[in-house]
């Protein structure tokens, strides 16, 4: 009787582990589409979640490595040519900054950076200790890194 107890209690508590990590988005790298017909499709300039998060969900940026000017756009992303329905801007970044963004509506996310007229271009996503870990390149400037974590409703 124990033990069956005791495989229930930890089936339970497999089940809110497994929940939990539900809330963590998957983020992907997407480049923007060429505007022209025969026009280069340029490098991955942007992040997006594979998914739709729900309304009321909550997405936390910590910035962990940032040049100077940099600004992150969080976006209501659409896709395709109309690439996104709202967005708001964070400015006057550096490290160790904390982003709260909490969703309106239900929606993908799309995170775009940029250092005057020049986009950020998507090295890598790593994903590490609950949290994803986006890398974005300014070349010579250096790079953007942030954590994200992404929390339901």
């Amino acid at each position: 009787m124990r033990a069956i107890i005791s495989m229930i209690s930890i089936g339970l508590v497999g089940c809110a582990v497994a929940a939990a990590a539900e809330t963590t988005a998957t983020w992907e790298a997407q480049p923007f589409f060429a505007r022209k017909a025969g026009q280069q499709v340029p490098p991955p300039a942007f992040f997006a979640t594979t998914e739709a998060l729900p309304a009321g969900a909550e997405v936390r940026i910590k910035v962990v490595e940032c040049p100077q000017g940099v600004c992150l756009d969080v976006h209501w992303f659409l896709g395709g040519p109309v690439f996104t329905a709202g967005s708001e801007e964070y400015a006057f970044l550096t490290a160790g900054k904390m982003i709260s963004h909490k969703l309106a509506n239900e929606m993908r996310v799309a995170i775009t950076a940029s250092l005057g007229d020049e986009h950020g271009r998507c090295q890598d996503i790593v994903r590490k200790d609950g949290h994803d870990v986006l890398r974005y390149s300014f070349d010579k400037l250096g790079d953007l890194v942030i954590e994200v974590t992404v929390t339901g409703k």
